[in-house]
């Protein structure tokens, strides 16, 4: 992390889009797992070496926040059948990591092959880092949950003995819908009430498919007809058979 940002320059001169894009004044890590845990480190936390004795202090002051997603807590709690693969973590020490940070947890993230502290284990980053904290960590039901950003309930005001307890507003009067009085008997309603339902409009009936076709054909074929010398009253018919025809 730190090689590249000491070669921001390079980066940028080999993409041109980001040129001038970049501000290098704003710049965070995120991690999840094993890469939280080099998070943790780069804004802040420390590890010991067991062997020589020697602290290893990775805290970059060039990252200004991070987002540590699901890290490997405490190191002494380590007791699950995969523990000695991460053998590194035993000695890491969160009380360094002053780098403001969101720690995510799930609250189903159950890493047994390491531990059996369960899900909270995930949230050592979080309760072992230094304040100031912006709140408790929380978890969210079969999801991750967000050790910080919770927030709390506001308490309801408080009232002195002598004072005065407002009274509970008056509901808004309610209107009444008005209804025509009911007709006499032997009398007629007066105007249009009831009113009648309204009428559906009737759909005309289909025709046929001689009787959707254009005009124009019923006249090329009477045009036909007549070249083929049928008489007047057999093209009569046919335009009483064929009420389209002209």
């Amino acid at each position: 992390m730190s090689q590249i940002l000491d070669q921001f320059d390079l980066i940028e001169n080999a993409v041109p889009q980001l040129a001038g894009r970049v501000n290098r004044e704003h710049v965070a890590v995120a991690g999840h797992s094993l890469g939280g845990f080099t998070a943790t480190q780069l804004l802040g936390a420390r590890i010991t070496d067991p062997e020589t004795g020697e602290i290893a202090d990775l805290l970059e002051p060039r990252i200004k926040q991070g987002i540590v997603f699901a890290a490997p807590g405490r190191g002494d709690v380590l007791n699950g059948p995969m523990a000695d693969a991460i053998d590194f973590a035993r000695t890491i020490d969160f009380s360094t990591m002053t780098t403001p940070a969101l720690v995510v947890i799930g609250d189903k993230d159950d890493s047994q092959h390491f531990t059996d502290l369960g899900p909270d284990w995930h949230a050592d980053p979080y309760l072992l880092a230094p304040p100031p904290k912006p709140s408790s960590p929380s978890s969210a039901p079969n999801t991750s949950s967000a050790a910080s950003r919770a927030t709390t309930p506001p308490k309801p005001p408080t009232r002195t003995p002598n004072e005065s307890r407002p009274s509970p507003a008056s509901p808004p009067p309610t209107s009444t819908p008005t209804s025509t009085p009911p007709t006499p008997p032997g009398k007629k309603p007066h105007g249009n009430w009831p009113p009648s339902p309204p009428s559906t409009p009737s759909r005309p009936a289909s025709r046929s498919a001689h009787e959707r076709l254009p005009a124009w054909i019923f006249r090329w074929w009477r045009t036909i007809w007549r070249s083929a010398g049928f008489s007047r009253r057999e093209i009569c018919r046919s335009r009483t058979t064929h009420p389209g025809a002209r």
